[in-house]
């Protein structure tokens, strides 16, 4: 049973500690494999461990009642998802922590107000308050831990993040440009794929490198031609102006993340109704009825 000073009313209890330990684990797990996996840039590991995060984070907003109990889960999960960062600057790694456990907590909260107003339980009323405050929490994360990484003055790990920005953007090009498109085809390749008809890819090139001001060979691949350009622009950025650049990159990273933010919500809410509707049926917890009209959720 729960220690008794965790509780805000005792008629919403947390009954079964088995069940919570389960929360907590589920959340602390998630958060670590989050942070791994985006901290070794695996996009697609990051996505699944980002996804459960998001889905246990709903729920714990429905199944654990406490709000102390509450903070400190919260505070457990944004430690562990900075643990795989610790060796990038105090400042990123604070600044990336206080985002987490504060927007984090601020959907909790809210999602436990809300919760606790309703006579009967609506599910979604309450999952997308929480969702839009953990997406971004997880889109403060991910463009301060991004944009730590980045050395300016080094130009192996510069060409490394730019790459890796591209990868996920092939399928957008493909479809605007050509489904053929490759960011690994030569400029030459690339220039046949845009080339209006009757025009000659040399033609192409030539404009290419007038409009760009960037001078490269028909037989340079295109990943190559994109990094020079957007380092040399970097390189040429005034010193004053240099050491705003990071807050830059992080507010563009961030509201980059967001403009997708809503889409997953959508994406992920219906999994997150049937999750729940899941431990209801398995018994993990039930609805309850305080004083013959409110419903709770007892563990």
């Amino acid at each position: 049973m729960s220690d008794p000073s965790f509780l805000d009313n005792q008629s919403e209890a947390d009954i079964s500690s088995w069940r919570l330990y389960t929360f907590i684990a589920g959340g602390v797990i998630s958060a670590a494999a989050f942070g791994y996996f985006f901290s070794v840039l695996n996009l697609v590991g990051a996505m699944v461990a980002g996804s459960l995060f998001l889905i246990v984070v709903v729920l714990q907003a429905f199944f654990v009642k406490s709000g102390a109990l509450s903070a400190a889960i919260v505070l457990g999960e944004s430690l562990a998802g900075i643990l795989p960062f610790l060796t990038r600057p105090i400042l990123y790694v604070v600044s990336a922590a206080l985002g987490l456990f504060i927007f984090v907590w601020l959907g909790n909260s809210q999602g436990r107000r809300q919760r606790s107003n309703q006579i009967k339980i609506h599910f979604f009323q309450v999952e997308r308050v929480v969702s839009a405050k953990t997406l971004t929490a997880l889109a403060i994360f991910i463009s301060i831990f991004y944009v730590s990484g980045i050395n300016l003055d080094d130009p192996a790990l510069l060409r490394g993040y730019i790459r890796s920005f591209m990868n996920p953007m092939t399928p957008i090009v493909q479809k605007i440009i050509d489904p053929s498109f490759s960011f690994e085809m030569t400029m030459k390749e690339f220039a046949g794929l845009i080339s209006d008809e009757g025009i000659p890819p040399e033609q192409t090139l030539n404009a290419l490198r007038a409009a760009y001001k960037i001078d490269f060979t028909n037989n340079e691949i295109v990943a190559d031609v994109i990094y020079d350009y957007a380092a040399d622009r970097i390189i040429k950025i005034p010193e004053n102006v240099r050491a705003y650049t990071p807050l830059a990159a992080v507010v563009i990273v961030f509201l980059v993340i967001k403009s997708f933010a809503i889409f997953i919500q959508w994406a992920l809410a219906p999994i997150i109704y049937l999750v729940y509707e899941l431990l209801m049926a398995l018994g993990f917890a039930r609805v309850s009825l305080e004083s013959r009209s409110r419903e709770i959720i007892v563990l």
